[in-house]
């Protein structure tokens, strides 16, 4: 068979880039350093142009992460007009808090920084995270204008985030891990190991890593999904920290998903990613 077709572009290619160093971080007792990568995942249209930029933190209780997890997930969005941006941050086995927070912080500012050269509108920066991930994306929100996490490089451009979509996020680090929960870390709280001591049941203990600390009436718009059966990361926490923004004046959503457990693949559907892209859309473009 042979025939001639006539295709309109109506989505733009997309380009991904695995391997940026966006900054060095101290190792091995301070006596070296590594580099620490982002990946861009980014939609190419014919005519060149700026687009505002998500950046992407993987989750895995602090412990581990792989900044390109999930990231194939995301090409809707990137068809959409937005680049994403995977985000490597320093484990709790290698650094504690906030480490992981600086280090967040400190890829914002290098993207804006090197806005030009990637094409992204520095003034359209969010975050979105889940779990562990979505813990530090809630943190980049609620410190935004809070410039004590700042260190690195690139300082004279603003770490802020306009807009915050946490998946599952852990909140309050001081609650209580189930038993069968605990054997899997060994029996080592995640949240123990990432502030170097045991928080739980004591709050004021785990305060400085709770984003409901910071919270003010400049915090940027948050959407915060949560699954009704999370027994690892309970929706009392996505609840809380909706109930403490709506509080205070600021911009939040809360959606509650039934049946959905941590990280399972309800939150991969397109009624989820539609959702997202919608919140993004009202609050980036």
């Amino acid at each position: 068979m042979k025939k001639t077709i006539r295709i309109d572009a109506t989505e733009p290619k997309l380009w991904l880039d695995t391997d940026i160093t966006f900054s060095h971080v101290p190792v091995w007792f301070n006596s070296n350093t590594r580099g620490l990568k982002l990946s861009l995942l980014q939609p190419r249209e014919k005519e060149e142009r700026t687009y505002p930029c998500i950046v992407w933190l993987c989750g895995g209780a602090w412990l581990e992460m792989n900044r390109n997890a999930f990231l194939a997930n995301f090409s809707s969005l990137a068809k959409q007009g937005f680049i994403i941006a995977g985000i490597e941050y320093r484990t709790s086995n290698v650094a504690k808090f906030p480490a992981q927070l600086e280090d967040v912080k400190t890829a914002i500012r290098f993207l804006r920084a090197n806005a030009e050269n990637f094409g992204i509108d520095p003034s359209l920066i969010g975050i979105m995270g889940e779990s562990a991930g979505g813990h530090l994306a809630c943190l980049s929100g609620t410190t935004s204008g809070n410039g004590s996490f700042d260190k690195g490089e690139n300082l004279t451009e603003s770490s802020d985030v306009q807009a915050v979509c946490a998946w599952y996020p852990a909140v309050d680090l001081e609650f209580e891990t189930e038993e069968d929960v605990l054997e899997s870390f060994g029996g080592i709280r995640p949240q123990d190991q990432l502030l170097g001591k045991r928080t739980a049941g004591k709050p004021e203990m785990a305060r400085p890593a709770n984003p409901k600390h910071y919270i003010s009436k400049d915090c940027p718009p948050f959407l915060l999904i949560h699954g009704t059966d999370d027994n690892l990361v309970p929706p009392n926490h996505s609840e809380g920290l909706y109930n403490e923004l709506v509080a205070i004046g600021s911009s939040a959503d809360l959606v509650l998903i039934e049946g959905a457990a941590h990280a399972t693949i309800e939150f991969f559907q397109p009624e989820v990613l539609e959702m997202i892209t919608e919140f993004f859309q009202e609050h980036l473009v």
